[in-house]
């Protein structure tokens, strides 16, 4: 008989080593478990940033210290796209995080990668490597 192991803690080799990864989620719980799997798989996490222009202060204030970020869409309310343009701006790889569906999000940014919440951390690390791979290619076409 097979020993099981949920995909939270199956072992594995951790798929971000060397990876900085800013977490923009509004819901605090929901931001700790991201940042939790983001760190068993190896990677240096920022956040979470629940708000809208603190997490636009960060990213000015801390261009170069992540290579990455995961994106809610809904910051308390306030659509988060202008970071999405700023992010697109700098090459910087991004993943939209929702817990709607793929056809709420506004024309230009269906395009880039999203993950519906709660999201597997298999889809998560997909993502995330999409991201990364067309950061300088993509632009937010209006």
């Amino acid at each position: 008989m097979r020993p099981y192991f949920s995909e939270m803690t199956r072992p594995h080799q951790a798929a971000l080593p060397g990876r900085h990864i800013l977490v923009i989620e509004d819901d605090f719980l929901v931001g700790q478990v991201i940042c939790e799997m983001l760190e068993e798989e190896g990677a240096t996490v920022l956040g979470p940033i629940g708000w809208l222009e603190e997490a636009r202060a960060f990213i000015e204030d801390h261009v170069g210290d992540f290579d990455s970020v995961l994106l809610d869409i809904n910051l308390h309310g306030q659509k988060s796209y202008a970071l999405a343009e700023v992010l697109t701006e700098r090459g910087v790889g991004f993943v939209f995080m929702t817990g709607y569906s793929g056809h709420t999000l506004e024309g230009p940014y269906r395009s880039f990668p999203r993950c519906e919440k709660p999201v597997r951390r298999s889809t998560l690390l997909a993502a995330i490597t999409a991201a990364s791979a067309g950061a300088a290619s993509e632009k937010v076409k209006t």
